[in-house]
C-alpha cells in the first residue's frame, strides 16, 4: 500500500512538472512571436523612406548640398595616398 501511494505521489509530481514546463513552452513561443512582431516594426520605423515621408509631413527638406569638413585628427593619422604592402 505505501509502494503505491509513494507511486502516485511520484507519477503527481511528474505530471505536474510536466504540465508547468508546456507552459513554459508555450509562453516562450509566444514571446518569440511577439519579439518578432517588434523587429519588424523597428525595421518598419527605421526605414528611410519612412524617416524622410515624416520629415517632410514636418516641413524639413533634404539637403541641397552636403560639405564635409576634414577632421584636423584625420589628417594626421589617415592618407589619401595608396599604400601597398
Amino acid at each position: 500500500m505505501l509502494l503505491l501511494i509513494v507511486y502516485l505521489v511520484l507519477c503527481t509530481g511528474a505530471i505536474r512538472s510536466g504540465h508547468y514546463r508546456d507552459a513554459l513552452q508555450a509562453q516562450c513561443w509566444q514571446t518569440k512571436d511577439e519579439m518578432d512582431v517588434l523587429q519588424a516594426e523597428v525595421r518598419q520605423l527605421q526605414s528611410p523612406a519612412r524617416i524622410f515621408a515624416e520629415g517632410g509631413k514636418i516641413g524639413m527638406e533634404r539637403p541641397t548640398d552636403v560639405v564635409f569638413t576634414p577632421a584636423p585628427v584625420a589628417r594626421r593619422y589617415a592618407s589619401t595616398e595608396p599604400t601597398t604592402r
